[in-house]
């Protein structure tokens, strides 16, 4: 259940020559990094649409950037061959060279790979001849575990960042991608989730639209029709969304409902922040370049305490709880906010273990927002980039070209059901609602904890009528946190 992965210079003739060889084997760029974290989105604004970015669209089978983005000439007009490419051929397995197979790929993972995910290794292995050699830590010492790899001189090739660790992964043990070893202009690559990642101008890591690997960490409310039913519910979440009902107000009351008829659970969130979430605002936003703390911007002060509101009351009302996996499990709970990471069959059996296994007993809705406002899907993407001193950046590129991309692996069959497919096309489409999840990681940068325990546990169990206030001492908390992330920030160059 953890979240999906959690990614010199010279001069002269030597230069344009080295450029060649880091070209072909794979070499990689600046390096640069830190082990704690959290994500930004595209702009100023907390907020990221799954839709493809404005910016420039490139054909994926046209070279459009040149070393040093120009021809290179001599005074015979003679052409050398300087020009480097930036998106992939058709069939871009073709281009792989014998130097960047025999030197493998070397991936760190935090948990076993689904079927799924196992089989798209083998495939990748069978096809281009690449091995693939995979280091298994634990989410919690990823960055642990990750710079004593590097340290030791086995740096991976393939490395995870999500929401929960940048800036620091990045400043401390990632290096910046360059351009023509991971084909960052190919229009393969999800710009939307990259953008989350990018400091200053510069790509830390890539990501694919509609890929597990990044799309799973997409919050949805699962629920369980018979609980509903035997707490006297007849009204279904998943139609209440349809019809454009779906709110908090309609959460509350199912969840309500639930918790005093049966005694079960009325709503259980895996992050006690996800109201906040879904009303689309968080503690920071990120511009690409910095952070900025949210709690002194009035509109977002407003969305801020209304939803901690929401969220203290459910709590206070004794209907809600943070992690419920063994309620979950039991069938003992009405609705379950979590990742999307359950509606994958294999998942859904460990989630759901003593839950009859029928299509109609397990279903999912996108997450409500408040009433007559918008819904924000909350996520944590999970993308991917290269170790400093990894011996394979090039191979890590074209890995991450073949594990991403769905074409290769049967999605559609990879769904517990075919609502639960439904809901994850929903959230994932172009134009649907998202916000990246950033607050623990920049609050948690000083101190790891603190987000948890000194702002989600106090703020959820304050008082409605104390929540604005509560919101105003908290201030400095994020400040701090704030501070250190940037502070990390101005070191890519």
């Amino acid at each position: 259940m953890k979240e999906f992965f959690s990614f010199k210079r010279v001069t002269g003739v030597v230069a344009l020559m080295l450029a060649v060889v880091m070209l072909f084997s794979g070499c990689g760029s600046k390096d640069t990094a830190s082990n704690n974290s959290n994500l930004g989105s595209e702009d100023n604004q907390t907020q990221i649409t799954s839709g493809e970015e404005n910016q420039s669209k490139v054909d994926g089978s046209k070279d459009s950037a040149t070393n040093n983005g120009s021809k290179s000439s001599n005074k015979n007009n003679s052409k050398t061959n300087s020009t480097k490419k930036t998106t992939f051929a058709s069939d871009p397995y073709s281009e792989i060279s014998s130097s960047v197979k025999s030197k493998g790929v070397h991936i760190l993972m935090w948990r076993k790979y689904t079927p799924l995910e196992q089989k798209l290794v083998d495939n990748f292995q069978k096809k281009t001849g690449i091995k693939v050699r995979t280091t298994q830590t634990t989410e919690s010492e990823y960055s642990t575990k990750l710079i004593s790899l590097v340290a030791g001189g086995d740096s991976p090739d393939v490395v995870s960042m999500g929401s929960t660790n940048f800036p620091g992964l990045a400043t401390k043990s990632l290096q910046t991608l360059k351009a023509d070893v991971y084909r960052l202009d190919d229009s393969c690559w999800y710009k939307d989730y990259m953008n989350a990642f990018k400091v200053n101008g510069k790509y830390f890591t890539v990501a694919m639209k509609g890929a597990w690997a990044a799309e799973d960490t997409n919050y949805v409310t699962y629920y369980m029709p018979k609980v509903l039913k035997a707490a006297g519910v007849s009204e279904d979440p998943w139609t209440l969304y349809k019809k454009g009902q779906w709110n908090w107000e309609k959460q509350r009351e199912i969840a309500q409902k639930v918790s005093k008829k049966s005694g079960h659970i009325g709503i259980s969130f895996q992050s006690q922040d996800l109201m906040m979430y879904s009303a689309g605002v968080d503690f920071v936003s990120y511009n690409g370049n910095q952070f900025k703390n949210e709690l002194g911007n009035a509109s977002a002060n407003s969305l801020l305490t209304k939803a901690w509101q929401q969220t203290a009351a459910l709590q206070k009302d004794g209907i809600s709880s943070g992690w419920a996996l063994n309620n979950v499990q039991q069938g003992k709970i009405g609705l379950f906010t979590a990742i999307a990471y359950g509606m994958y069959n294999a998942n859904t059996d460990a989630w759901f273990t003593n839950v009859p296994h029928t299509s109609a007993d397990i279903k999912a809705v996108p997450v409500a927002g408040p009433k007559g406002g918008t819904a924000y899907t909350p996520l944590r993407p999970k993308t991917w980039g290269t170790a400093k001193k990894a011996k394979n950046p090039e191979g890590a590129a074209f890995f991450l070209r073949y594990f991403l991309d769905t074409k290769n692996c049967d999605m559609a069959g990879s769904f517990y059901n075919e609502q639960f497919r439904e809901v994850f096309n929903k959230i994932t489409a172009t134009g649907a609602k998202k916000i990246v999840m950033r607050g623990k990681g920049i609050v948690d940068y000083v101190s790891s904890g603190t987000y948890e325990g000194k702002i989600v546990n106090v703020l959820a169990n304050t008082t409605s009528d104390q929540i604005a206030s509560k919101l105003n001492s908290l201030k400095g908390q994020v400040t701090t946190g704030m501070n250190r992330a940037n502070k990390e920030l101005k070191k890519v160059k």
